[in-house]
């Protein structure tokens, strides 16, 4: 690069948006709900479960939160490590 040459500016400020998405069975009431985050033109999967009682992954009040609260949801090793080591796939 010449000294004349300026660097295109790069933006600093990062693109955080999370998505759950929720698959309901209609034949048992059972739902798959999976979280995800895109970030800076990426997505990462951060946690999927598995609801017998569709109506619990959907449910937003305090008690349907206690109530998935109170559900075993596997050992949460993606939960515990840093961003940077999970796999990460570009868009």
């Amino acid at each position: 690069m010449e000294e004349d040459e300026e660097m295109p500016e790069q933006d600093e400020s990062t693109s955080y948006l999370p998505v759950t998405i929720t698959i309901t069975k209609s034949t048992d009431a059972s739902a798959l709900v999976v979280d995800t985050i895109i970030e800076d033109s990426q997505f990462t999967i951060s946690d999927v479960m598995y609801y017998k009682d569709g109506q619990l992954a959907s449910d937003k009040s305090t008690q349907g939160a206690e109530k998935r609260g109170e559900l075993y949801d596997g050992p949460g090793a993606a939960r515990q490590q840093p961003m940077g080591a999970r796999e990460r796939f570009p868009s």
